[in-house]
């Protein structure tokens, strides 16, 4: 793992080297919200270690915040529809989809 912009790497010293996943956090990593880090992998066995693959570049942000309420647009609505309106949450990420 490396940050974004960075030369050097960081060997994620958690990971148990068998897993074909990992979860890297802020507690166990040091990661930082909102920063984008460069990953990728080598593997190893009796013959030596791997090229590393092709770089990711990833970054951490938390999920959307909670809406506010949900309101009924009465009068946009009929007896055959209900139209509903919310406001955004006010995050840092852009919503991508509802």
């Amino acid at each position: 793992m490396s940050k974004l912009f960075e030369n050097s790497w960081t060997i994620l010293t958690n990971y148990d080297g068998s897993s074909v996943s990992y979860t890297a956090t802020v507690a166990k990593d040091g990661i930082i919200a909102y920063q984008k880090y460069r990953f990728r992998l080598t593997a190893t066995n009796a013959q030596g270690t791997s090229n590393p693959s092709a770089e990711v570049i990833l970054s951490v942000a938390p999920v959307p915040s909670k809406f506010s309420a949900v309101t009924k647009l009465q009068g946009l609505s009929s007896d055959t529809s209900i139209m509903v309106a919310w406001t955004n949450p006010n995050d840092v990420e852009p919503i991508l989809g509802y």
